[in-house]
């Protein structure tokens, strides 16, 4: 199951309630709405809904663009030359951006107002790509790493994506073939290996996110599953620094195949953690993980 969260603009009382939008079991858009007394109701497709447009193994994105909450996936798209995988706007309508991608793997970032971006993977060998959300942007642009995005057994790396205001920087998170997690700052054309991350489970699902405290200190946080005990971890740099890596207490094993969405709630001083933990993918585990003060 894949998962993409964002705080509800509607909701008027700040970071208190998420909706989380998910791929259901017959490849439609699931939403559900929680907050800090647990999850409310479910708004998904009928039980006899058609199967739907979302790619099998699909990953999703959402960010807040134009006033509206914009969720992103890959879809099949039917032309003249038969099926393509495209990436496409989910909600609030559907509609292909004529993008193609492969391999099923999208991240998103945006600013909240009028900037968005699309990361995907697509090419033989498979490269990295960035897809700027306006109607004048040119065609998407191959962000330029040198790793190898595959393993072994054929796998090609999540993607994670954020956009960080008071550096006005994005960031892409991916795992090379050596199972190393490369932090990528776009605008500089700089990847930062993550200390001790060649720990991290071989095809992990990744989440990032970013926070302020303190004196005005940035915090960046990834979180990734570990390869010895399949436990969900955490690497955590302030303003640049190294990386501390820890396991997210009290957190239950991700299952496989799932992904990781992450949001942080400035008001609560926490971040939220979604995915799932059951080997169905049919179960959503909304894990609570707290800031830890900026020094």
């Amino acid at each position: 199951m894949s998962f993409a969260t964002l705080w509800n603009p509607l909701s008027g009382d700040g970071n208190s309630h998420l909706l989380i939008f998910y791929t259901t079991s017959k490849l439609n858009l699931g939403i559900r709405q929680w907050n800090i007394d647990g999850a409310g109701p479910s708004w998904s497709e009928r039980q006899e809904s058609p199967i739907g447009v979302i790619q099998q193994g699909s990953k999703l994105g959402a960010i807040q663009r134009q006033g509206q909450i914009c969720v992103y996936g890959i879809t099949n798209v039917k032309d003249s030359k038969g099926d393509k995988s495209c990436v496409s706007l989910l909600s609030p309508v559907q509609l292909s951006l004529g993008v193609k991608a492969t391999f099923g793997r999208l991240a998103a970032a945006g600013d909240g107002n009028e900037d968005g971006w699309l990361y995907f993977i697509r090419d033989d060998p498979p490269a990295i790509y960035e897809h700027r959300l306006d109607s004048e942007s040119p065609s998407p642009a191959r962000i330029d790493h040198d790793a190898k995005l595959w393993g072994e057994n054929g796998s090609v790396t999540h993607l994670a994506a954020c956009y960080i205001p008071s550096t006005n920087s994005r960031y892409v998170v991916y795992q090379t073939a050596a199972c190393q997690i490369i932090l990528f700052d776009v605008k500089k054309k700089l990847a930062t290996i993550i200390g001790h991350s060649i720990f991290a489970k071989g095809g992990t699902p990744l989440a990032i996110a970013s926070y302020v405290d303190g004196a005005g200190k940035v915090a960046r946080i990834i979180y990734f599953v570990s390869d010895g005990n399949g436990a969900l971890m955490k690497a955590r740099s302030v303003d640049g620094g190294d990386w501390e890596i820890s396991n997210v207490a009290d957190a239950s094993k991700p299952s496989d195949n799932t992904t990781l969405s992450v949001s942080v709630s400035e008001t609560k001083k926490h971040n939220i953690i979604v995915y799932s933990n059951q080997p169905d993918l049919q179960a959503m585990e909304i894990h609570i993980d707290p800031w830890v003060r900026v020094s």
